[in-house]
């Protein structure tokens, strides 16, 4: 017995550990030329934008100064994530803008906050400086000068280190001009492809403006929703909306603005991406059922709009005025926000002009809800998660526990006990036959509660299922599970 209760005790003590171990920060960084750390094998670079950056504070300096510094700051972006690992150098960069390969290195570093963390200088020359230890960091300040006789632009790079399994390589800052050096050179772009917009901007999230974001505390390149909005004045909104999305056609994400947690009825800002021009525009609709419908005039009241779709991302941010034809969807006062996202089944051109049924959402394109209402005047909501259905998921487990258990239960009975106890008998009938009577009939019970749960939930019989085939089949299902309990 003592042999087993110290295996369990020194089992729990493994769990524990587990659970409760601190991100694994061995990772040793990092290659100076390559810049990657030593990571464990298998591992690859961050491809989703680096929450840390390096932030300078001048774009410009004088290689014959040799009392020119500049600050350089490598931070964090979200206020909860930090890196254990970094390393951070100073590269000559072409007309192009670009880094050539094995670059020389330039200057040296100074570490303005050595008080707070130790660092170590690295690489030919001792012109890199990286950490010396593993502890979580989220600022640091250093002082770059130049060495006699440099010249040139420059950018600094770094690699950020969080985990040993999370990091970022070979991130680069705003190039450092210098004014003596032949200019940079713009880089040639699609002229069919619009310019990118500023990203949604989730540090003051409820100090000067309100969000909600889908997962919790979200930094916008990782949030799978995020909708801000600001009240402006009289009555004047701003409004912010992002999701990812995929798939090769147009794609949209949709904010409405609700009076209860499901979609139907409500006013609807649709930021719909146009695959064949590239162009990402806003537009007003109402939504009916699991669809939407354009306003007559779908951009009234909508100005200083502006969208893109990049790498994955729709985003869209625009101001909106009330008009006559909106009168009937106030925006002032309690409301809820409900995002949804998804493709569009034709293009943009032709839902602008309303001649065309618009988008739907299909599997994994469900909508979600603030889970309480918002004030939209307000500046202090910072609100994330989302509603919950809970007569969906007690019409899910009723299903579950009625043919999962029940009718596997009252089928075992009918094929494997029909010969067994042949002489005994419960009010004059085999005991199989009771078992499998009892089973059935709580099958028909827990069928019957779960459909009512459904129908209460969705307010009356759904049309959705005229176009889908899960939905007749489901019907088709429980007509057959109904007719066989009732034989």
């Amino acid at each position: 017995m003592g042999y087993f209760i110290n295996c369990i005790v020194v089992g729990v003590t493994i769990i524990l550990q587990a659970v409760t171990a601190e991100p694994d920060t061995s990772i040793s960084c990092c290659s100076c030329s390559s810049l990657l750390p030593d990571a464990p094998l298998g591992t690859k670079p961050q491809v989703l934008p680096s929450p840390f950056a390096i932030e300078v504070n001048k774009r410009r300096y004088s290689p014959d100064d040799y009392g020119e510094e500049i600050e350089v700051n490598i931070t964090t972006r979200i206020k909860t994530k930090g890196f254990r690992q970094f390393i951070l150098q100073a590269v000559p960069i072409d007309q192009h803008g670009n880094v050539g390969d094995n670059p020389q290195l330039l200057g040296s570093f100074t570490n303005n906050d050595i008080n707070k963390v130790t660092t170590e200088f690295t690489c030919a020359g001792n012109r890199a400086i990286k950490s010396f230890d593993s502890s979580n960091k989220t600022h640091i300040r250093f002082y770059w000068k130049p060495q006699p006789g440099q010249g040139g632009n420059f950018v600094f790079r770094a690699t950020f280190v969080e985990s040993s399994d999370v990091y970022w390589v070979r991130e680069v800052s705003e190039p450092i001009i210098d004014p003596n050096a032949p200019p940079l050179h713009r880089k040639s772009t699609d002229t069919i492809l619009p310019p990118l917009i500023a990203p949604i901007d989730t540090i003051n999230c409820g100090s000067t403006k309100s969000c909600y974001r889908v997962p919790e505390g979200c930094w916008e390149p990782y949030c799978d929703y995020i909708a801000t909005w600001q009240h402006l004045g009289s009555n004047q909104y701003r409004f912010e909306i992002g999701a990812l999305t995929h798939g090769m056609g147009d794609r949209h994400v949709s904010l409405a603005i609700s009076e209860d947690i499901r979609w139907g009825g409500d006013r609807v800002f649709e930021c719909i991406h146009d695959s064949r021009t590239h162009q990402t525009k806003v537009i007003q609709a109402i939504s009916e059922g699991h669809s939407t419908t354009p306003l007559p005039d779908p951009m009234e009241g909508i100005s200083n709009a502006e969208g893109q779709y990049w790498r994955g991302r729709i985003r869209c941010r625009f101001d909106v005025i009330p008009t006559a034809n909106t009168k009937d969807y106030p925006l002032d006062g309690l409301h809820y926000i409900i995002l949804s996202r998804g493709n569009t089944e034709k293009d943009m051109v032709v839902i602008l002009s309303a001649k065309t049924e618009p988008h739907r959402y299909g599997v994994g394109e469900i909508p979600v809800a603030t889970p309480e209402k918002v004030d939209l005047s307000s500046t202090s909501v910072n609100i994330d998660g989302f509603a919950r259905y809970p007569l969906v998921k007690a019409h899910a487990c009723l299903m579950v526990v009625a043919f999962i258990f029940f009718c596997a239960i009252g089928l075992l009975w009918t094929k494997y006990y029909r010969t067994m106890w042949p002489n005994k008998r419960f009010l004059g009938l085999r005991y199989w036959v009771v078992a499998h009577f009892n089973c059935m009939l709580w099958v028909l019970l827990l069928v019957i509660i779960a459909i009512i749960c459904i129908f209460v939930e969705v307010g009356g019989y759904s049309q959705k299922g005229e176009r889908s085939m899960n939905s007749r089949g489901e019907r088709i299902l429980k007509l057959i599970s109904l007719n066989q309990n009732l034989q």
